[in-house]
C-alpha cells in the first residue's frame, strides 16, 4: 500500500472519527436545548395564565364595583320616594286628640287682676293664642275651640298675639297638622292700659287682619 493511500484512510478515519465525535455531542447537547424550550413554554404558559387570572379578578371587580354602586343608588333612590311619601301623606300618620276646652293654658300661665284678652274663634276652625314679647319671649298660649268665645287673663305690659287655626287637633307638637294656618297681629298691643278682643270671622266694622306667616314664626 503506498503511503498517499495511508495518508487517506488516516484522514478519512480521522473525519469519521470527528464526525462521531460530533454527533455524540449533538446527542449530548439536544436534551439540554429541548428542556430549555420546554421550560420557556411553561413559562410563557404561567404568563399567560396570570395574565388570564389578573384579567377575569379585575373584570370580577368592576362588576361588583358596578353592583355596590346600582345597590347604592337604589337605596339611596328609595330613602327619597319613602321621604316623599311621608311628607305628601304625612296627615295620615297623624293621630288625631280631643281638643282642649276652651281658655285652657298650653303654655305659661294665666296672669289675674292685670289685664285681659277675648278671643272668638271662628266658627269652622279652632285656634291657639300666643302673646309673645317683641324679643320673642313667649308670656302665655291658650287654646279656643271653633265657635267659642274666652277671656283670659295676660300680663300688662305690650305684647304681640299669634294665632294658629284648624279643624282637626293633633296635640301640642303638631297641633292642627299640615292644615294649621298661621297669623298674627303685627301690632305691638299696650296690655297695660287696654284690654284687647279679638273676632276671628269676618265681621262688617272689624278694624284687624290676620298677617300671615311661618310654623317657625309662631
Amino acid at each position: 500500500m503506498s503511503e498517499g493511500q495511508n495518508n487517506i484512510r488516516y484522514s478519512l478515519s480521522e473525519a469519521s472519527e470527528a464526525t462521531h465525535k460530533s454527533n455524540e455531542e449533538m446527542m449530548y447537547h439536544k436534551p439540554e436545548r429541548e428542556l430549555e424550550e420546554w421550560e420557556k413554554d411553561v413559562m410563557l404558559t404561567l404568563e399567560r395564565e396570570r395574565a388570564y387570572a389578573n384579567y377575569y379578578a379585575n373584570k370580577q371587580k368592576e362588576k361588583n364595583a358596578r353592583k355596590l354602586i346600582a345597590t347604592i343608588v337604589f337605596v339611596f333612590v328609595a330613602i327619597i320616594i319613602a321621604s316623599l311619601l311621608v311628607n305628601s301623606d304625612g296627615e295620615e300618620e297623624l293621630n288625631p286628640v280631643s281638643p282642649p276646652k276652651s281658655g285652657s293654658v298650653l303654655i305659661g300661665r294665666e296672669y289675674v287682676d292685670e289685664s285681659y284678652i277675648t278671643v272668638t274663634a271662628s266658627k269652622g276652625s279652632s285656634c291657639v293664642v300666643k302673646l309673645k314679647t317683641s324679643s320673642g319671649v313667649t308670656r302665655i298660649s291658650f287654646f279656643v275651640r271653633a265657635g267659642e268665645t274666652v277671656t283670659v287673663g295676660v300680663p300688662a305690659e305690650k305684647l304681640y298675639v299669634y294665632f294658629a287655626s284648624g279643624e282637626t287637633w293633633y296635640g301640642m307638637s303638631d297641633l292642627f297638622g299640615k292644615y294649621t294656618s298661621y297669623s298674627m297681629d303685627d301690632e305691638l298691643l299696650d296690655f297695660k292700659n287696654y284690654t284687647w278682643e279679638y273676632t276671628l270671622r269676618p265681621v262688617s266694622d272689624g278694624n284687624f287682619s290676620q298677617k300671615p306667616i311661618d310654623a317657625d314664626d309662631f
